[in-house]
């Protein structure tokens, strides 16, 4: 039992800065149907607590829909059938280093911004295959419409009987 202790405190020292990869930047809250994450080329289901990391593609599959918070206070919730990228996100006490970037390729997306935005407005990003949207609000919703020809994570895995979990 004694080498518990200065492993987990090893784990800790070792942790990587916030936004770096490996480093959870948030943690899904709410689950709506079936909800895959894609992180460094592999997929795999999301359950309540998942944690978010920086690169991270979730995709609502179907019917299904996902919320999650990040380490700011900014919510993030997605409709039917949305694939959502984690592209950039830092945050730490010094507005010169915050930022959030989001693409959206297709789906329906609502966020309620939190600490980045408060500290550096303007620092908050949203592209999509269309365009890009720049935040400097509170409350922001997007829709993209679907493209018929690009890969689903989705694709193969079957529905969840309707399922609803909270966290």
């Amino acid at each position: 039992m004694r080498w518990i202790v200065p492993m987990a405190l090893a784990f800790v020292v070792a942790t990587p800065a916030a936004g770096k990869a490996g480093t959870p930047i948030g943690y899904v809250k709410k689950i709506d149907g079936t909800v895959v994450l894609t992180r460094a080329g592999e997929s795999g289901l999301v359950a309540v607590g998942t944690a978010i990391e920086e690169g991270d593609v979730i995709e609502s599959c179907g019917e299904s829909a996902v919320g999650f918070t990040l380490r700011d206070g900014t919510t993030l919730s997605t409709g039917n059938e949305t694939v959502v990228a984690i592209e950039n996100y830092a945050y730490s006490g010094d507005a010169s280093t915050v930022g959030l970037s989001l693409h959206v390729s297709e789906g329906i997306l609502e966020m309620i911004t939190g600490g980045i935005a408060a500290m550096a407005p303007g620092s908050v990003a949203i592209t999509t295959p269309n365009g890009t949207v720049g935040l400097e609000g509170t409350h922001l919703a997007v829709k993209v419409e679907p493209d018929d020809d690009a890969e689903s994570a989705c694709e193969g895995i079957p529905p969840h009987e309707h399922w609803h979990v909270e966290g």
